[in-house]
């Protein structure tokens, strides 16, 4: 593979969206996206116990990567 070539795993799509890079200035957002690549998919719960902070904190953050296409949520 020729260090130039983008990577065949969809999960690691370039971000080129103007929405989704506005979606990431905040580091708790960051957090996130960081935390469910780790761990694969988790709850809110989960990810508020592994990421120290109040699950009603993150559902805003969650709503937004949601709306910009950078999580999916799973049924």
């Amino acid at each position: 593979m020729n260090t130039t070539d983008p990577p065949s795993d969809p999960r690691y799509a370039p971000i080129a969206d103007p929405r989704q890079i506005r979606a990431l200035r905040s580091t708790v957002r960051q957090d996130i996206v960081d935390t469910l690549q780790a761990l694969g998919s988790a709850s809110v719960a989960e990810l508020a116990a592994r990421l120290d902070r109040a699950a009603d904190a993150l559902y805003y953050h969650v709503r937004a990567l949601l709306q910009a296409g950078l999580l999916v949520q799973l049924p």
